[in-house]
């Protein structure tokens, strides 16, 4: 009995160390957050933090996330942290995703969004720009991620309805990141609504 049960811890160990093993690797796989400069009404740059372990990125950029990456559409790979992003359309909400290739496996995408200003505008320059929040995947399975503008750092409240009104779901946020879980909802269209006493924005997200 006593050979068992140390076979048994034995291998309990084994199996937690390897865990352990594997999410350290995936941790090292990690894409961090990435913004924007030099946004004019066709062009930006993008930029990211260096991922240690990594030896490519991919990325794409399009103005609708319902699918990632957009069907029919390879990624552009790059070695760099950095990319310049042309021929975009002023005054339009644009998404950039990049994930990183590791030694170690692939990183999740990370998507970001910037919008292009309108070159109409005489106020381009000094007007604020419109409080967006960014959902994804769109349509959504189980997860939902919530994204918030680069210049938020602050907590707000993040409410599911349905499109009668009833509360499905709802979570605080704590930084620019949230996560709402859809698991147990009915397919079809949820309005997703962020307050944080300041700015208010709701969107349309579809759950599969």
């Amino acid at each position: 009995m006593n050979f068992y049960l140390r076979t048994f811890s034995f291998s309990a160990i084994l199996a937690s160390i390897l865990l352990l093993t594997a999410h350290s690797a995936q941790a090292q796989c990690e894409l961090t957050n990435h913004s924007f400069n030099n946004i004019t009404p066709t062009s930006a740059v993008c930029s990211w933090n260096e991922t240690p372990t990594a030896y490519k990125y991919e990325y794409f950029v399009t103005p609708d996330l319902s699918s990632i990456p957009p069907a029919g559409k390879p990624g552009s790979v790059t070695t760099s942290t950095s990319i310049v992003i042309n021929g975009l359309t002023p005054d339009q909400t644009w998404y950039v995703c990049v994930r990183a290739y590791c030694t170690s496996g692939t990183s999740q995408w990370v998507c970001e969004s910037f919008k292009t200003p309108d070159p109409s505008s005489v106020n381009t320059v000094t007007k604020q720009p419109e409080f967006t929040i960014t959902a994804y995947p769109n349509p959504a399975t189980d997860k939902l991620n919530i994204v918030l503008p680069e210049q938020y750092n602050g907590r707000g409240n993040i409410i599911v309805t349905s499109l009668l009104g009833s509360v499905v779901a709802q979570t605080n946020t704590f930084g620019r990141y949230a996560h709402v879980n859809l698991s147990g909802m009915a397919p079809g269209l949820y309005l997703v609504k962020y307050t944080d006493g300041v700015n208010t924005k709701t969107i349309k997200v579809n759950k599969l």
